[in-house]
């Protein structure tokens, strides 16, 4: 894997996602691991890609919908997926 071809994908780390029960590692720790490599790859400047879901046809999105604190920074790029 070099700089030049890699990239960090972020998938769905939104609070509604997280505060889910999850295994074999919690919510808390896949953030925070998730920011770590982040700061990681824009260090070296390597682009960070953050994926979130989204509900079309919808006043408002569900509360948790945003990604959660201090994931998306300057430069990052965004994707928003939608659902069916």
């Amino acid at each position: 894997m070099t700089s030049a071809t890699s990239a960090l994908l972020l998938v769905d780390l939104m609070p509604r996602i997280v505060a889910l029960p999850l295994a074999p590692h919690s919510g808390d720790e896949v953030l925070a691991r998730s920011r770590e490599l982040a700061a990681s790859f824009r260090a070296s400047g390597r682009p960070v890609v953050l994926v979130r879901v989204e509900r079309p046809n919808v006043a408002e999105q569900p509360p948790g919908s945003d990604f959660a604190d201090g994931l998306v920074h300057d430069g990052d790029l965004v994707v928003v997926k939608r659902t069916i």
